[in-house]
């Protein structure tokens, strides 16, 4: 899993030892609320991968269950920072 922070207009990799390298710089035609959203599916967007590609490889029901609730977990992870980003947008 990759994962992505925001310092500014920067995307940074989180998971980097040197974390002030940029992998991408936003335009400043973004707003703040709609980089944290882009971030937010980044995030999280990976986390589901994650979930699917260690499962996938055996589709038995109760792996499906098990894998389930954990794309369930990781869904209710991103709507929670969705809400979060858009209280701060609202400040």
């Amino acid at each position: 899993m990759r994962n992505v922070k925001l310092k500014g207009a920067k995307l940074l990799n989180a998971d980097c030892i040197h974390p002030d390298i940029v992998i991408a710089e936003f335009n400043s035609d973004y707003c703040k609320q709609s980089r944290r959203d882009i971030v937010n599916e980044l995030n999280f967007g990976s986390r589901m991968l994650d979930i699917y590609e260690q499962h996938r490889d055996n589709m038995h029901i109760t792996n499906v269950v098990d894998m389930l609730k954990l794309m369930e977990d990781a869904y209710s992870g991103y709507i929670y920072n969705r809400y979060e980003n858009m209280k701060e947008g609202k400040e």
